[in-house]
C-alpha cells in the first residue's frame, strides 16, 4: 500500500470540493476540522494554503498515515496519540488504533532537542524560586505564634535523644519493625561515626540507665575473682 498516494487523494478531493466551515446546523451541515497538509513539526507553515478542512474520519486517517509515511518520528507519533482520546482520557477508537498508538509512542525515542526544551534553563529555575518564596512548602516561610502553637498541639511532639520530633504512632512503628532485627558491622561502624560528638539529654541518660538495669542484673558492689580479673586482663591484652 503506498501511503503518500492515499494521503495525497484525501487531500486533492477536499481541496476540489472547496469545503466550508458552517456556524448554523442546518440540513446541508457536516462537520469539519482544520488540518495541516504539510505538518507544522516538518516545517509547515500556519496559512491558508498549507491548511484544509477535513472530516473527522479523513482527519484521523490522514495523521495515522503520516505515522507510515515519516517513520521514527516523536511529534508525529504524538498528533496521532492526541487524536486517540479526548481530553477526560476516554477512549472513542478500536482497540486495534488504540494499541497501535500507545506502541508507536513508546517506541520511538525523544531527540535531544526536545530533552533540552523539557529541562529547565537556569533563567527558569530562578523565576520559580521567586515564585515559590512565601508558599507554604518554601523554608523561608515564617509562621505566626498562634500557627506554631496549634500545630504543637496538635502533634503532640516529644523530642527524641537525636533532637528531632518523633509522633507516636512513628515510634510505634519503628520499634515493631526493628525488634529481632540484626545491624551489619557495616552499619554499626555508621552509626558510631555518627554519634560522635552527640550530647544526650539528661532525661534520655536516665531512661537508657533504667532499660540497662531492666535487661541485664546489676553488678555493681559485687567482688570479682582473681582468676577472672586475669581472663579478663588477657583478653583485653590480646584485643590490643
Amino acid at each position: 500500500m503506498n501511503h503518500q498516494k492515499t494521503y495525497d487523494t484525501i487531500i486533492e478531493k477536499a481541496k476540489f470540493e472547496n469545503r466550508i466551515k458552517l456556524n448554523k446546523i442546518d440540513e446541508s451541515y457536516v462537520y469539519y476540522e482544520n488540518h495541516h497538509i504539510i505538518p507544522k513539526c516538518l516545517g509547515g507553515k500556519d496559512n491558508k494554503d498549507n491548511r484544509i478542512l477535513l472530516t473527522a474520519r479523513e482527519h484521523y486517517i490522514c495523521h495515522k498515515l503520516l505515522t507510515y509515511i515519516y517513520v521514527n518520528n516523536k511529534k508525529i507519533a504524538n498528533a496521532y496519540c492526541r487524536m486517540t482520546w479526548d481530553k477526560n482520557g476516554n477512549r472513542n477508537i478500536s482497540s486495534k488504533d488504540y494499541a497501535y498508538a500507545r506502541e508507536l509512542k513508546s517506541i520511538i525515542p525523544i531527540s535531544e532537542e526536545t530533552r533540552k526544551k523539557l529541562s529547565p534553563s537556569k533563567e527558569k529555575r530562578k523565576k520559580l524560586s521567586e515564585k515559590l518564596k512565601g508558599n507554604k512548602l518554601h523554608k523561608n516561610k515564617k509562621h505566626s505564634q498562634e500557627t506554631k502553637q496549634l500545630i504543637k498541639e496538635k502533634r503532640k511532639l516529644q523530642i527524641s535523644p537525636r533532637g528531632y520530633h518523633l509522633l507516636k504512632e512513628t515510634r510505634e512503628k519503628i520499634s515493631k519493625n526493628s525488634k529481632g532485627r540484626k545491624l551489619s558491622e557495616e552499619t554499626k561502624k555508621k552509626i558510631g561515626i555518627a554519634s560522635k560528638g552527640r550530647k544526650l539529654s539528661p532525661e534520655c541518660i536516665q531512661k537508657i540507665k533504667e532499660k540497662r538495669k531492666l535487661q541485664s542484673p546489676p553488678t555493681l558492689g559485687i567482688k570479682q575473682s582473681p582468676e577472672w580479673i586475669e581472663k579478663r586482663m588477657i583478653k583485653i591484652r590480646k584485643n590490643n
